[in-house]
């Protein structure tokens, strides 16, 4: 029998109650009071910024206006302080000569800064002095002439001389060494072989005199010549019809080196002599000595050298800004360190034609007696070369001109301490501390010749205070 599921009871949901929905004019009013803080923020916001904003352009706006007003006051200062500087350097041309007396103001420590007023100067706030009123140019046009009070011109130690006119003399000088003269070497060579049999000038440096004997020597060859001349001597002297045969034996003999008198001697002898004696041609000292006693010497070999020490040469160097005081003939003192006090007199005999390159000088060859032998060769000279440049000349005291690498500046002295700077071309220096003028002087000029380096670094800053001056919108 089924047995039946028992049936589920099913029951009905119950229905929600329905929500209250607010207006929509609720609800607007809901979200704008919600809103309402965030709002305020935000406009907070915005004030502090548009503030902000406005206080900064405000600033640069002022900033602006500040730096304007300045430039503006800078401009008119710097226009008016121009036109006082052209009206200043345009005073001397006025018609007023009051206005070309207006006086200007300077720094002592700062002398770019020019006022025309008194007052401190703006770099290192010291009192601006004034400067004196000085003349531009001198009488012909140059300038920088200046004027000093004659109480600080002695202060100053300033001295003046006078340009004169004199001959030009100048002395060279210059340093070289003795040395044997060229000309009167004389070497002693064979002709013939043969061997030396005795050596007589067997010492190197010994003095020999003419005539002295020198070495003998033993030669076959001028056996035979000598025995030729003594066979047509005795013929000659036997048959009266041998002297051509005597002529031409003396010739042969003479072309062999022997002498005229020593020729004569072996033409009287009998026989030919073992040895032929060579004597001495000139007095001097041997110099040189390469043979010895029994050395065997051939045709053509030197046997000595002599020197003779009477007259000496000194090649003096001379340097080639001296080369126009030097000339061929001129009259030399020569003194010697070996004997002080002592003064040796010479003559310059030749220039050497080309300068040296490394020393910059001129080989001058003097010519020194030496009569006595007391001078001698290898010996330290000084020598002193006087020379007259130009019998009549324009001199200045030497140290009157301001060299400054490119030109020449002399002071001229006038009265009243009156100063002038002059441009000048100079010559040759003299002896006496002078120097020839070749332009830019007369006779008669004083020129400063103490004193003169403070009066041109015066006259340097008038010059270039003029300079700055002449020129529009310059005083600071």
């Amino acid at each position: 029998m089924k047995r039946t599921r028992p049936m589920k009871r099913t029951t009905q949901p119950k229905r929600a109650r329905p929500l209250h929905r607010p207006a929509p004019r609720t609800l607007l009013l809901l979200v704008v009071a919600a809103l309402q803080p965030a709002t305020l923020v935000v406009a907070e916001d915005a004030a502090h910024v548009h503030a902000t904003n406005v206080a900064e352009d405000a600033a640069h706006v002022h900033a602006t206006n500040v730096a304007e007003d300045a430039a503006h006051v800078h401009a008119t200062n710097v226009a008016e302080e121009a036109s006082h500087a052209h009206a200043a350097s345009a005073e001397p041309h006025a018609d007023h000569p009051e206005a070309a007396k207006k006086q200007l103001y300077t720094c002592g420590m700062h002398p770019q800064v020019i006022r025309d007023q008194p007052g401190k100067c703006p770099i290192c706030g010291m009192e601006l002095v004034p400067i004196a009123a000085q003349p531009g140019r001198d009488g012909d046009g140059t300038a920088g002439a200046i004027t000093i009070d004659p109480a600080i011109v002695q202060n100053m130690g300033v001295r003046t001389a006078a340009v004169v006119e004199g001959p030009l003399r100048r002395t060279v000088r210059a340093n070289g060494i003795l040395a044997e003269a060229e000309p009167r070497q004389h070497d002693v060579n064979l002709r013939v072989s043969g061997w030396i049999q005795r050596l007589y000038a067997n010492v190197q440096g010994m003095q020999v005199r003419v005539g002295d004997p020198l070495f003998d020597l033993y030669s076959p060859e001028l056996q035979v010549a000598i025995g030729e001349l003594i066979a047509a001597r005795r013929a000659r002297d036997a048959h009266g019809s041998q002297a051509v045969l005597v002529a031409a034996a003396k010739q042969k003999l003479e072309l062999l080196g022997l002498s005229g008198p020593e020729i004569e001697r072996l033409g009287g002898l009998e026989a030919p002599p073992a040895t032929v004696t060579f004597r001495s041609p000139i007095d001097g000292a041997v110099i040189e000595k390469p043979i010895v006693a029994g050395d065997a010497v051939q045709a053509g070999m030197r046997a000595l050298r002599i020197v003779d020490h009477s007259e000496l040469w000194i090649d003096a160097r001379i340097f080639e800004q001296d080369l126009p005081a030097v000339r061929v003939g001129q009259p030399v003192r020569v003194t010697l360190a070996s004997r002080p006090g002592e003064i040796a007199e010479g003559r310059i005999s030749f220039l050497h034609p080309m300068v040296d390159t490394a020393t910059r000088t001129v080989t001058a060859r003097l010519t020194v007696p030496n009569p006595g032998l007391t001078l001698r060769p290898g010996m330290f000279a000084t020598v002193e070369i006087e020379s007259e440049l130009a019998p009549r000349a324009l001199l200045v005291p030497r140290a009157a001109v301001i060299d400054s690498g490119t030109e020449s500046v002399v002071f001229l002295a006038h009265a009243g301490g009156h100063f002038a700077p002059r441009r000048v071309t100079l010559g040759s220096g003299a002896d006496d501390g002078n120097v020839a003028v070749l332009d830019g002087l007369v006779a008669g000029d004083l020129v400063v010749t103490s004193g003169q380096f403070l009066l041109d670094a015066e006259s340097n800053m008038r010059e270039a205070l003029e300079r700055f001056l002449a020129a529009p919108g310059h005083v600071h």
